[in-house]
């Protein structure tokens, strides 16, 4: 795998940009509100360039990931006293401290955004803290938005004829076979597969509690009908729906990070046109041996642009249930058309996909470690490290993919910096509601514990998440 240089730009842009867009927001509202900014750096580490303009000191940093603001305001006289109070127990003891270390000491640095707002308004402060997650959702929706307006990729409409159909399933017990043809849901005629599922959301919206499909069979033009119960959870219908497709051949739309199937070669745009010798015409003929597979090696034979490739997989058991098999590749439809949306519909539809991404990464996270399954957290945690891989992956697939990633990326940011814990946005809005509640500060001493201690759990995870990271990515050295 050759170095792409647009993928290396894509790993500087997703760190630069999302980051940086964050600290934007914390820069440009508190100027706003008229807290003063003492540093703005784009970039991080050591200053190269540094221009100072109204009171604020601009700086471009050596390291171009991210960025960082420094609010200007005074400390309170308890953290003064606690400030001076450590740096005297540092001489009693004979512990020399730099000039540069004793303006900046630990409490100081850990406890400053609290401290330097300490005396504003409540709402000033939660506008000044909230604006750095608000700036990483507006950086989404604006990516989400440009990318409607350009023209999205999405599935060319299918006719609404059934594929592959799972023996054994609550699909084939209907009588339902493959090749069928649905006319009508509950009477109302149906030009393509996707006005199914839409009738179905419509009916179960108005609470209708049994669908009827008017149906023919691929050989015989007389018509039949199928009823299903509308009970969203009931195994009949899940059943129902996991056996109730379109055709779609195998192709292969994304192949998902660091699972068997990107480990044994397979990429994105693939089709899998045979499994051990055994032709596979339809993705959920796929699924099914896939699942069957755990363990097991599977010699799968690729079709390429123009050539054949054969790749051996081995399907991974999934983290909940050991004995189903699972690759790591996503469906797609390689018969697709070009959508593009006006700029309101386009907006409005990308505040629609930030929520569901939101909802998604909340959903998924909680449920993740609600299961507390050890082998499931490593392998669905990421860090820097997996986060620039990422980046390269995507933005090697196309510049799409990549923007709906960096779109997503700020999503989770937000997610991330808004729960409340110390050192997040999250938690310095969490600190200054109490503090107006009780109607005092909270004790700098007990802060500067607070944020000691998790400044430790955060540099051990970190250096955890890293870790795992590259364990985990070692594989891809023999790719290079």
């Amino acid at each position: 795998m050759g170095v792409s240089l647009i993928g290396i730009i894509a790993i500087i842009f997703t760190f630069g940009i999302a980051i940086l867009a964050h600290e934007f927001g914390h820069f440009l509202v508190a100027k706003i509100l008229g807290v003063g900014v003492e540093t703005f750096s784009l970039g991080m580490g050591k200053k190269i360039l540094k221009i100072k303009r109204g009171g604020t000191t601009y700086c471009l940093s050596m390291i171009p990931f991210g960025g960082y603001v420094v609010l200007k305001g005074a400390m309170s006289k308890e953290m003064e006293e606690q400030i001076q109070k450590e740096q005297k127990q540092n001489e009693a003891e004979g512990a020399e401290t730099p000039k540069e270390e004793k303006k900046k000491s630990l409490p100081e640095l850990v406890s400053e955004d609290i401290l330097m707002l300490r005396n504003k308004p409540l709402p000033v402060k939660i506008a000044i803290y909230a604006s750095g997650v608000f700036f990483n959702y507006l950086m989404a929706i604006i990516t989400f938005t440009v990318i409607m307006m350009a023209g999205v990729e999405i599935p060319a409409p299918k006719a609404p004829v059934l594929g592959y159909i799972r023996s054994g399933s609550f699909t084939e017990k209907l009588g339902v076979q493959k090749g069928d043809m649905v006319t009508a849901v509950n009477g109302k005629p149906i030009e393509n597969f996707n006005q199914i599922y839409e009738h179905m959301d419509i009916l179960m919206k108005s609470n209708v509690t049994t669908m009827t499909l008017s149906l023919k069979h691929e050989k015989d033009p007389v018509a039949y009908e199928a009823q299903v119960a509308l009970v969203k959870n009931s195994p009949e219908f899940r059943g129902f729906l996991e056996s109730f497709n379109p055709p779609f051949e195998p192709y292969i739309e994304e192949v998902v990070y660091n699972q068997p199937a990107e480990k044994a070669g397979i990429q994105s745009g693939d089709t899998i046109v045979a499994v051990n010798d055994k032709p596979t015409q339809d993705w959920m003929q796929l699924v099914e041996i896939i699942r069957k597979s755990a363990g097991v090696p599977l010699r799968l034979k690729i079709k390429r642009g123009g050539e054949y490739l054969e790749k051996v997989a081995i399907p991974s058991g999934r983290p909940e249930d050991p004995k189903t098999g699972q690759l790591g590749i996503v469906r797609g439809d390689p018969n697709k058309m070009i959508k593009k949306l006006g700029p309101v519909e386009a907006f409005s539809e990308s505040v629609v996909t930030s929520y569901r991404i939101m909802e998604f990464i909340v959903i998924n996270t909680y449920q993740l470690f609600s299961r507390f399954n050890v082998r499931e957290i490593r392998e669905n945690m990421g860090g820097p490290v997996a986060i620039a891989i990422e980046s390269y992956r995507q933005a090697k697939s196309g510049l799409q993919n990549y923007f709906y990633f960096f779109g997503t990326l700020n999503i989770m940011f937000l997610v991330l910096n808004i729960l409340p814990l110390p050192i997040l946005d999250g938690g310095h809005i969490l600190f200054s509601v109490i503090e107006a509640i009780f109607k005092r500060p909270i004790s700098a001493k007990l802060l500067v514990r607070i944020y000691s201690v998790m400044i430790i759990l955060l540099i051990a995870l970190a250096l955890l998440v890293t870790y795992n990271d590259i364990i985990g990515n070692l594989w891809r050295i023999k790719l290079w």
